[in-house]
């Protein structure tokens, strides 16, 4: 910590420093506990949503639908152009 102005200011992460991530899935949400002068990073995040879709099975199931449809609606796109090619 550092201080500024007589207030106590937490410092940033330093470059490198690995952050220790709790995450602990609950009925109501997810309690995480890190400390709190330090950012999520990718790879912490990318645990977080791992550790959250792996509580929430519905809610990758709604992902991959919803991934399905976008693709079937692009493939039917380039089918209607291939199509208005060969008329």
């Amino acid at each position: 910590m550092s201080e500024e102005n007589g207030q106590q200011t937490p410092e940033p992460p330093r470059q490198g420093q690995p952050m220790q991530l709790g995450i602990q899935i609950v009925p109501q949400g997810a309690v995480l506990s890190f400390p709190v002068n330090l950012a999520m990073d990718n790879e912490t995040t990318m645990q977080f949503v791992r550790a959250f879709l792996a509580a929430h099975p519905e809610l990758v199931q709604e992902i991959v639908k919803e991934a399905i449809a976008q693709k079937q609606q692009e493939l039917a796109i380039i089918q209607m152009v291939k199509r208005s090619r060969n008329d």
